[in-house]
């Protein structure tokens, strides 16, 4: 039984789309990688001859076949690299990249937020302490930037609207708190 590739059965889902981690995407696309890992070679290479991959797919069977990072993968991780931490003199950061690596990599997330917003914010923490805000432009006004950082001065609160109760993902306190 030969089944289509999961960009061919799910076209509007883009490679990376939390698509293929929530709902009928992730089920068909854990149901075809199961089966194609267990039919014979010479089928996985006749299903690679009738079904080629699409240029926004390159390096999809070599992902699951061995693990081998796809190249969109491996160009983001070249890009995080080349990425540094804000300068003391930044008070926005919104070059897509970089806003991606300070949530992903360099920034921690804390449960705190600005008692001054009326929108909800996430604000995060810098190794040195220092707080970020993540902003996000509204729906009906999408020009870009999208998402970007904000240096943020102002007073954190918590859940139960005190600085005390301010944490950081991992659970511990942020270091700008216990100055």
């Amino acid at each position: 039984m030969s089944r289509k590739p999961v960009w061919a059965a799910f076209p509007l889902i883009p490679w990376g789309s939390i698509g293929w981690r929530m709902g009928h995407g992730e089920v068909y696309w854990n149901q075809w990688v199961k089966w194609f890992q267990v039919i014979s070679a010479e089928e996985q290479e006749a299903y690679q001859r009738e079904w080629p991959e699409p240029s926004n797919w390159a390096g999809f069977y070599a992902l699951v076949l061995h693990g081998v990072p796809p190249p969109h993968i491996l160009e983001q991780r070249a890009r995080d690299q080349k990425q540094q931490p804000p300068t003391s003199s930044e008070l926005r950061v919104d070059a897509p990249d970089r806003v991606r690596w300070l949530a992903r990599c360099y920034l921690e997330q804390t449960n705190g937020r600005d008692p001054d917003s009326t929108a909800s914010s996430l604000i995060f923490v810098a190794p040195n302490g220092e707080f970020w805000k993540f902003c996000e432009a509204p729906p009906d006004s999408r020009i870009a930037p999208f998402a970007w950082f904000e240096r943020f001065s102002g007073q954190v609160i918590g859940p139960d609207n005190t600085y005390d109760s301010v944490r950081t993902a991992r659970g511990g306190r942020p270091p700008a708190l216990d100055r």
